[in-house]
């Protein structure tokens, strides 16, 4: 994330028709580490999903920088929260600096290439 505050309250997410995440709140200040720990099935990975809006939340706020997650469009989103899900023998092996250039896309116009700002923004991020 760049910069802000992420805002959780009363995050309700229901999947199946089933509660999978109840009333969860969680506050994640800029440059704080966190986890999530729980057993399988617990929520961890809806959760986050529900960050990026992988998984849509039924009831509860999401903010990011004091702003609703809603009125983020997903190109916006993505420039201030990035979201790697758990990697699977499916996905082709990159080293570290392709990955994370990968999250240099959406500051990047239609067609463009990565340019030598984007791999000195990636590195320092590294």
């Amino acid at each position: 994330m760049t910069g802000g505050t992420i805002t959780v309250r009363g995050l309700v997410c229901r999947l199946g028709g089933q509660d999978v995440l109840g009333g969860v709140d969680l506050d994640v200040d800029p440059g704080e580490f966190v986890s999530i720990l729980g057993p399988n099935g617990a929520g961890k990975s809806t959760l986050l999903k529900s960050l990026v809006r992988i998984v849509r939340q039924s009831a509860g706020a999401i903010t990011i920088s004091g702003r609703r997650l809603e009125t983020y469009s997903q190109r916006e989103l993505a420039r201030v929260i990035g979201y790697v899900p758990q990697a699977d023998a499916r996905y082709v092996p990159l080293r570290g600096l392709e990955f994370v250039l990968m999250g240099r896309y959406p500051h990047l116009s239609p067609f463009s290439s990565i340019t030598p700002d984007d791999t000195r923004a990636a590195e320092k991020a590294l």
